[in-house]
């Protein structure tokens, strides 16, 4: 018997193509539902996927996999991010299993909600996939555009009960303005005092705080990080926190950071679990236009 699931797309990554990203379900290029969970499950090739001797059969010098989309091209605000760890993957996988779509080396999964998001009139979203190797190289696998389509299905149900909690107005501007995330990510177990990644501004922008969440929640203590400038100078009334045994939390700064175009933030880890340090983390800066 064979039952419905969440809709899934399988992508043969081929590391040496430049060309748009093909669902092998289908033959044709990938194609999206608004609101609809979605299953992303990968497999790596050197070259022509449709060749076994292309087939990348030893992943142990992989240490995670990342899937960004954003709207409309590679500068585009991000709209979904993804890291998948080594622990997660299927280093057993054959040519046979990916060619019978019965396994994949490694699997993204949004739910609905997580799909939930508008694009610009007649904008599409560009999907990349990229793997971090043991020493310490990125190296992209897979880079396109997918067709971003609203079913027009579903029930609003019924209103949402009024919500009367009071906000400032710093936190009402937070709240309520068009965001958009710039994330930075951390890979492996949190390190204090370790510097990472960085963002560069194309205009100025304004940073209101971070979305922290990690994939190895800290234990017995939190674990916190700043924001750093480009010569790793913390930057004051940055501290975001991640509290002991949650993997998921929002600060909004007591006042918005400026930082001016062609300005550099960096994330620094401050402090870590006592117990367990928390790890492969993700710090998304929440900004708008200054």
């Amino acid at each position: 018997m064979s039952q419905l699931t969440a809709s899934i797309v399988r992508i043969a990554c081929n590391q040496s193509s430049r060309d748009a990203v093909i669902n092998k379900l289908s033959g044709t290029a990938l194609s999206l539902w608004k609101s609809a969970a979605l299953s992303v499950q990968c497999a790596v090739f050197k070259a022509d996927p449709s060749k076994s001797a292309n087939f990348i059969d030893d992943i142990s010098n992989v240490v995670s996999a990342e899937i960004i989309g954003r709207e409309e091209s590679a500068s585009g605000t991000v709209k979904l991010n993804q890291v998948v760890v080594a622990a997660a993957m299927n280093g057993a996988l054959t040519f046979d299993q990916w060619s019978a779509d019965t396994a994949q080396h490694f699997s993204f999964h949004f739910s609905n909600d997580d799909m939930n998001f508008a694009l610009a009139a007649n904008k599409s979203l560009y999907l990349a996939i990229a793997l971090q190797l043991g020493d310490g190289s990125e190296v992209p696998i897979a880079t396109g555009n997918a067709a971003f389509k609203d079913p027009g299905i579903g029930d609003a149900g019924d209103p949402e009960a009024p919500d009367y909690t009071s906000y400032s107005k710093l936190e009402s501007d937070a709240r309520f303005i068009q965001r958009d995330y710039v994330p930075l990510v951390f890979f492996g177990d949190a390190v204090a005092n370790q510097v990472f990644d960085f963002f560069k501004a194309k205009v100025g922008i304004a940073i209101y705080g971070v979305e922290l969440s990690a994939q190895i929640a800290p234990v017995g203590s939190n674990l916190t990080l700043c924001l750093v400038d480009g010569a790793n100078a913390e930057i004051a009334g940055t501290t975001a926190t991640l509290t002991a045994g949650n993997k998921d939390q929002e600060t909004i700064f007591g006042a918005p950071i400026a930082l001016a175009a062609a300005g550099i933030v960096r994330a620094k880890i401050k402090t870590i679990g006592s117990g367990t340090a928390g790890g492969y983390l993700n710090a998304k800066l929440i900004t708008a236009p200054a």
